[in-house]
């Protein structure tokens, strides 16, 4: 059975088993032991190579407390052997909810400091829904018994010539926020989409990282083609700040007088690796701090649409506060003026 086949099987008996339960709850399960899976075999790896024999694994629990922290400060949290995925499955009509229920507490105190930001929290949403699956403990064990006998022979060791979880688990998404509706967009983006901006951002990324080469080893002297990657980034990073400015490059640049870009580059490289290391953050921003200079003032003209002819109409002041106004366009206002408040103002 191909990646292909296993998916669509999967599909098939978890949209039948999950009866009245809305698909975009459902996802929540099948997603959570299926990760859960991946981090017992982790653990299992891990532990097989550091030479545990199956004759011994049995032996591993919490209360062995040099074996659990050597484990959790190498793969950032430990597993019990009684409450591995493998255990669960192998314990046949002996298992019960409560086994997932002890498995995840478990698992929540069992993570090293340094990797509380990674999981901590990881399966509340999982342990939280368990009963949703049924309304009793031997409906909800029966359950969850099914599920996690459906996705057991998935494999996740990584021996074979494709990913084959990465494949089911994008599959099994995709599935869900087509049966979940207008839903489906706060959690699913199409795989074709994320392909096409991670093949944009390494096509920039490589652009940017040439002409930091080149500014570094030729002390501001560029190459034609130098010169258009400066354009296209500096381009990028405009219409990006303002939607409304020219949309094809060429129109954009006839709207500014000759200058020197060897002036304005190096505040380009920097804002543009700057804007890459840190994550955008919907706030008030208030004007920067930082020492304006002549490049870095005439990029904010630049991002704002204020061609060099026009500055000849405006103060610095007004263009710093048209640039912070700017800025401030993303921010929700719990009321927003009218026209009656600017009038009585």
């Amino acid at each position: 059975m191909n990646k292909q086949q296993l998916a669509a099987k999967i599909w098939e008996s978890a949209n039948k088993m999950r009866s009245k339960i809305e698909a975009n709850e459902y996802k929540v399960y099948i997603l959570g032991f299926m990760f859960y899976k991946f981090l017992s075999e982790k653990e299992l790896k891990y532990l097989r190579a550091e030479g545990w024999t199956d004759e011994y694994l049995p032996e591993i629990n919490e209360h062995d407390n040099e074996v659990a922290t050597h484990v959790k400060r190498n793969i950032g949290y430990f597993i019990s052997y009684e409450n591995l995925f493998s255990t669960w499955i192998n314990k046949g009509r002996d298992f019960s909810v409560q086994n997932v229920t002890d498995a995840l507490n478990a698992f929540s105190r069992n993570i090293n400091s340094s990797h509380k930001s990674v999981f901590e929290g990881i399966f509340e949403t999982l342990q939280t829904g368990l009963s949703k699956l049924g309304e009793t403990d031997a409906s909800r064990s029966k359950s969850i018994s099914e599920l996690i006998h459906l996705i057991k022979n998935i494999p996740m060791d990584g021996k074979q010539d494709y990913d084959v979880l990465g494949f089911i688990y994008e599959y099994l998404i995709e599935k869900f926020a087509a049966n979940a509706g207008k839903k489906a967009s706060k959690f699913y983006t199409p795989h074709e989409v994320s392909v096409l901006m991670s093949e944009i951002v390494a096509e920039h990324l490589k652009d940017l990282s040439k002409l930091e080469k080149t500014f570094k080893a030729s002390e501001g002297l560029f190459e034609i083609d130098d010169l258009e990657i400066f354009e296209n980034v500096a381009y990028i990073m405009a219409y990006h700040a303002d939607r409304s400015i020219a949309g094809n490059i060429d129109d954009w640049l006839d709207q500014f007088e000759m200058f020197s870009i060897y002036e304005i580059l190096p505040e380009i490289l920097e804002l543009w690796g700057a804007n890459l290391e840190t994550e955008v953050q919907s706030k008030k921003l208030t004007k920067s701090s930082r020492e304006m200079t002549t490049a870095l003032f005439l990029l904010r003209c630049v991002e704002i649409g204020i061609s060099i002819s026009e500055l000849d109409l405006l103060t610095i002041g007004m263009v710093l506060d048209i640039w912070t106004e700017k800025s401030n366009d993303g921010v929700k206002y719990s009321k927003v003026a009218g026209q009656a408040e600017f009038d009585k103002f």
